[in-house]
């Protein structure tokens, strides 16, 4: 069972004023493209979103994750956990505005844009071009999108 609480801010992540104009944009994209040619718009434009907000050095999974943080808390995008498991990094972002704004049958393909975004950014850090981040089956996405860096 859903919670209300939960549900009613959700719904607010988006402004009013884009809302409609932003589903109506999801409605189209997805009468024009399949579900892997939005998933890799949508990285595409994470990239871009990385590049236009870079994130500061980091060297520790914490001091990385406080970065990421610093920059998804001045565009109200939530926050993310990451999770430091040996042979990957797992990634728990919660609250993003992507079910608010796309709408929750589009979040298998709108989450991708998270992946671009954590991506590019262990590059900014120094990753390995072997490294890759993907959305992760865990989870309800609902309540927060789970991604892993690793190879």
């Amino acid at each position: 069972m859903e919670n209300p609480l939960f549900d009613y801010y959700r719904n607010r992540q988006a402004p009013l004023q884009w809302r409609g104009a932003l589903g109506a944009l999801a409605q189209s994209l997805t009468n024009h493209f399949s579900p892997e040619q939005l998933r890799t718009l949508l990285r595409e434009a994470g990239q871009h979103f990385a590049s236009q907000h870079p994130i500061q050095a980091a060297e520790t999974v914490q001091s990385m994750q406080d970065a990421m943080n610093g920059v998804w808390t001045t565009q109200d995008w939530g926050w993310v956990d990451i999770h430091d498991l040996d042979s990957f990094l797992t990634l728990t972002h919660y609250a993003a505005p992507l079910e608010s704004a796309f709408g929750a049958q589009n979040l298998a393909w709108s989450a991708a844009f998270l992946e671009g975004v954590y991506e590019q950014w262990f590059r900014q850090l120094g990753a390995s071009d072997a490294l890759h981040v993907r959305q992760s089956e865990e989870g309800d996405v609902r309540k927060a999108i789970v991604l892993r860096l690793g190879r």
